[in-house]
C-alpha cells in the first residue's frame, strides 16, 4: 500500500508529534511519503528522521502551482490514498480531487472552527475556507471520540468517520539534561522549589490564562512552588500582562517554544493542562512517558486517559479555583504524586503506543480502499479459494496472491469470495462477498474482468465431491458471464471417484491459463485428459511471503513466554482419520526426545482452529514444557516465528512452506499427497507417514539437524530459492489477462 500525506511543514505541537509518530509507525508496514509546502519545524524533523519527504514549495497559501505538482506526484507514485493534515492541506486536497482517482482522507486534529482565533481575517476567512474544504472530503479520522461526535453533529456522514487516539513512542530512548542545567538555560534558579508545568500553544482555546490565574491562587498559600509555561503564540503578551496584573511575574516563567520537551517534563513535579477544548493532547501522553502526576480539565477525549483519582485528577474547564485546589492537593502529597504518575504511565503504555496507532490506520486505509471499490462497482479480479475460515495456510495464500497482484498493478480492484466477509475485507483491503451468496457472486461477476481460482488444492475430491462441484460451478459461471478464467498456483488431484473426473476435466479445460504449484499436479492434469495448452508449473505463492521483522518476532516470542535466547522448534499437527493409532503417543515421544537430548523447547501452532484439540492431547502426553502460539497472527508474522525455530515438524503444508521460505529445516508428516509432493519439490526425503509414523526415523532426522544447524538451513534455503526461480510468474500472467 502507498499513502501520500499532506501537511504544511511548519506545524508544531500536537499535530507535528502525531503525524511524525504515525509516519514512523506506518513505514514499517506500508510505503509512506509526506509532502510539505513550507520549510518549517515539521519538515526539518521529518527529513532528519529519515521519512521519505518531498517539498512542494508554495510562495503563499494561494500559490496553486502546488496542485499540478502534487497531481503528477500522485500519478507517478501510484499512491492508493491521499491523507491530509490541517487546513492548508485540506484545501489543496480539495483542489486535487478532480485530478486523482485515489480516495482522500483527512485527520481532524482539533475543532476546525476554533483553529484560527487571531485576527479578523484569519478567524473568518481561513475558517470558512477550511470548513468548505472539509465538506468535499469523503473520509475523516478524528483523534478522539468527542471530535468524531462533533463531526457527526455537524452533518458529516457517520459511516465515513473513524476515531483514533493519539499515541507516543514509549520505546524511544529519552535523553534529558539535568534539571538545574535545563532551568539555568532559561535563567531560572528554582532551588528546592516544586515545579508545576504546562505545555500548550498560547491560544485562547488552550486556556493558559486559566493556568496563570490558578498559579496566583496557589501562590497565596505556598511560596515553595514555581510555574513554567512551554509554548508560544498570539496570546503570549496578554498572558505576561495578566501575570503582571496578578503579581506573579517572579513565580511564573514563559519559556516560549521548547524544543527539548523531555527535559522540560523531567524537571517538573506536576503536569497541568487547562484547555477549554481538546481532542486527545500529546502534552498528557508526553508527560505520562515521564510518569508525571497530572491535573487536567475534563474536555474532549482526555477522560479516557486521565481517570480521576486513578491516573490523575480532573478539573472543570475554565474554573481556575478548581484547578488550583487539585494542584494544591498534589503539592501536599508527594506519595500520591508518585502513585498517580506511575499509574498514568502504565496505563498509557498499555493503551496508546505507536504500534497501535499504526495498526489502526492501516485498518482504516484498507476499509477505505475496500469501500471505494465497492462504491465503484467495478473489479479487475474476483478471487475464489478456501478463504475466511481461520486456516492460516489459505489466508497465507490470499495474503501472498493479493500482494503479488498489487505489485503488478498497484491500483488493482479485487473482490474476494470468503467465509468471513468482515474479516477478509479488513485484513486484505478488498471487497468481500460471502462465498455462498450465489446471487451476489453472479451479480458481481457482471462488473469483473477476470476470475481467479486459487491457490491451494481446489480441483480435488479428497475432502468432498461437494467442494469440487462448488469450484467447478464458479468456473463455468465466470465463462458464461464472459470473464477470462485463471487457475492460480493450484494443486490438482487426487480425484478418487471415477464419476468426478469429467467434472474436474471440464473445469480445467474452461480456464484460459493454469499455473500449477508442483509437477505432480501437472501429471494429474494430464491423467484427467485435460488440455495441457497454457498450463505451466509454478510454485506455492506462500514461498514468496516476507517474514515479519525481527522486532515484531521478539514481541511475539515474549507474548508466548519464549525467552529471548531460548532455542525452540515448531510443531503443527491436525486430526486425521487415517492417522497411526499411536500417533499422539509417538509425537509426544519425539517431542520429549528433542527437548531432553537437544535442549529444544516445543512450541505448537494451530494452523486451523480445530487443530487445537489434538494439540492439547499431545501436550498432555509430554514431559516437556510446551507453549502454544496464539491465534490471530498473519502470514508474515507466522513466517517470522518459524524463521527463528530450530526446525519444524508438521502435517500442515503451509507450515512446511513457511519453513522452506525462511530456510528453516523441516520434517514433513504426510497425510495427503500434497505434503509428500512439496517435500520432493525441495529435494528432501525428511518426511514420514501419518498413517505409519516412524519414531526412529524422525528422531534420527532431528539428531542430524541438531548436529549441523547452519548447513541444514543453507540446504533448505538453497532448494527453496531454486523452486521459486523455476516458478512461472503467476501474478504477471493474471495482469496480462487483464
Amino acid at each position: 500500500m502507498r499513502v501520500l500525506h499532506l501537511i504544511s511543514g511548519g506545524d508544531t505541537g500536537g499535530a507535528k508529534t502525531h503525524v511524525l509518530t504515525l509516519l514512523s509507525a506506518l513505514e514499517k508496514n506500508i510505503s509512506v511519503t509526506v509532502a510539505c509546502f513550507v520549510d518549517g519545524a515539521f519538515y526539518r524533523e521529518a527529513v532528519e528522521s529519515g521519512i521519505e519527504t518531498v517539498m512542494i514549495r508554495q510562495k503563499n497559501r494561494y500559490d496553486m502551482s502546488a496542485v499540478k505538482k502534487l497531481a503528477a506526484l500522485m500519478k507517478n507514485g501510484r499512491f492508493d490514498i491521499l491523507h491530509a493534515h490541517g487546513a492548508r492541506a485540506n484545501f489543496i486536497a480539495l483542489c486535487l480531487k478532480p485530478f486523482i482517482g485515489a480516495p482522500v482522507v483527512t485527520t481532524i486534529h482539533s475543532d476546525y472552527k476554533m483553529d484560527f482565533t487571531a485576527g479578523f481575517y484569519k478567524r473568518y476567512f481561513f475558517t470558512l475556507l477550511n470548513t468548505l474544504s472539509l465538506r468535499f472530503i469523503e473520509f475523516f479520522i478524528a483523534v478522539s471520540d468527542s471530535f468524531a461526535d462533533m463531526l457527526k453533529g455537524r452533518g458529516f456522514k457517520p459511516d465515513n468517520i473513524y476515531a483514533v487516539y493519539n499515541a507516543v513512542d514509549f520505546k524511544k530512548n529519552k535523553t534529558v539534561v539535568p534539571k538545574d542545567e535545563f532551568l539555568e538555560s532559561f535563567g531560572i534558579n528554582a532551588g528546592n522549589k516544586l515545579i508545576v508545568g504546562i505545555v500548550a500553544r498560547h491560544d485562547k482555546v488552550k486556556g493558559v490564562d486559566v493556568f496563570v490565574r490558578a498559579a496566583a491562587e496557589i501562590l497565596k498559600e505556598r511560596s515553595d512552588v514555581i510555574f513554567l509555561s512551554a509554548g508560544d503564540g498570539d496570546e503570549t503578551e496578554r498572558l505576561k500582562k495578566l501575570a503582571e496584573e496578578l503579581g506573579v511575574t517572579g513565580d511564573i516563567f514563559f519559556l516560549g517554544y521548547v524544543n527539548d520537551i523531555d527535559s522540560f517534563y523531567n524537571c517538573t513535579d506536576i503536569n497541568a493542562l487547562t484547555s477549554h477544548s481538546e481532542s486527545f493532547t500529546y502534552a498528557l501522553l508526553e508527560g505520562a512517558a515521564h510518569a508525571r502526576a497530572t491535573v487536567s480539565t475534563a474536555v474532549g477525549g482526555i477522560p479516557r486517559l486521565i481517570k480521576h483519582g486513578e491516573t490523575g485528577l480532573l478539573a472543570k474547564a475554565g474554573d481556575h479555583a478548581d484547578i488550583a485546589e487539585k494542584i494544591l492537593y498534589l503539592l501536599d502529597a508527594p506519595e500520591e504524586r508518585k502513585r498517580l504518575g506511575q499509574a498514568l504511565k502504565a496505563f498509557a503504555v498499555s493503551n496508546y503506543s505507536k504500534e497501535s496507532l499504526g495498526a489502526r490506520h492501516i485498518e482504516i486505509y484498507n476499509d477505505i480502499i475496500r469501500r471505494r471499490a465497492e462504491k465503484n462497482k467495478y473489479f479487475d479480479i474476483m478471487l475464489s479459494g478456501y478463504y475466511g475460515y481461520g486456516n492460516i495456510g489459505d489466508e497465507a495464500l490470499l495474503y501472498a496472491i493479493t500482494g503479488a497482484l498489487r505489485e503488478e498493478k498497484s491500483d488493482i480492484k479485487l473482490a474476494v469470495l470468503t467465509g468471513s466477509v468482515k474479516e477478509t475485507a479488513a485484513r486484505h483491503g478488498a471487497y468481500a462477498v460471502n462465498r455462498f451468496n450465489f446471487f451476489k457472486i453472479y451479480k458481481t461477476m457482471k462488473y469483473t474482468k477476470l476470475f481467479v481460482s486459487g491457490g491451494g488444492s481446489l480441483i480435488t475430491d479428497n475432502s468432498s465431491t461437494r467442494s469440487l462441484v462448488y469450484y467447478a460451478t464458479l468456473t463455468h459461471w465466470a465463462k458464461r458471464r464472459g470473464l477470462k478464467v485463471m487457475y492460480y498456483a493450484s494443486g490438482v488431484g487426487p480425484i478418487n471417484k471415477k464419476r468426478n473426473a469429467p467434472i474436474a476435466r471440464k473445469a480445467l479445460d474452461a480456464a484460459d491459463i493454469i499455473t500449477l504449484r508442483d509437477t505432480e499436479s501437472l501429471e494429474a492434469l494430464k491423467k484427467l485428459g485435460a488440455s495441457v495448452n497454457n498450463r505451466f508449473v509454478s510454485c506455492d505463492p506462500a514461498l514468496t511471503i516476507k517474514p515479519a521483522p525481527d522486532w515484531r518476532v521478539d514481541e511475539m516470542l515474549a507474548a508466548e513466554g519464549v525467552g529471548k535466547d531460548e532455542k525452540f522448534f515448531i510443531i503443527a499437527v491436525r486430526g486425521w482419520k487415517k492417522s497411526d493409532a499411536e500417533f499422539i503417543n509417538k509425537i509426544a515421544a519425539v517431542i520429549d526426545e528433542a527437548s531432553e537430548t537437544h535442549k529444544l523447547s516445543p512450541v505448537f501452532i494451530a494452523m486451523q482452529p480445530q487443530d487445537t484439540m489434538i494439540t492439547r492431547e499431545i501436550i498432555n502426553k509430554t514431559r516437556a514444557r510446551s507453549r502454544t502460539a496464539g491465534n490471530g497472527y498473519d502470514a508474515g508474522e507466522l513466517a517470522g516465528l518459524i524463521k527463528r525455530a530450530a526446525f519444524v515438524l508438521s502435517m500442515r503444508l503451509h507450515a512446511l512452506i513457511f519453513a522452506a521460505n525462511a530456510g528453516t529445516p523441516m520434517i514433513g508428516i504426510v497425510y495427503d499427497p500434497k505434503v509428500e509432493s512439496f517435500m520432493k519439490s525441495i529435494n528432501s526425503s525428511d518426511y514420514t507417514s501419518a498413517e505409519f509414523f516412524d519414531v526412529k526415523r524422525v528422531t534420527e532426522i532431528i539428531a542430524r539437524i541438531a548436529g549441523d544447524f547452519e548447513n541444514e538451513r543453507l540446504r533448505v534455503k538453497t532448494e527453496a530459492e531454486k523452486l521459486v526461480s523455476r516458478g512461472y510468474p503467476d501474478a504477471a500472467a493474471a495482469a496480462g489477462l487483464l
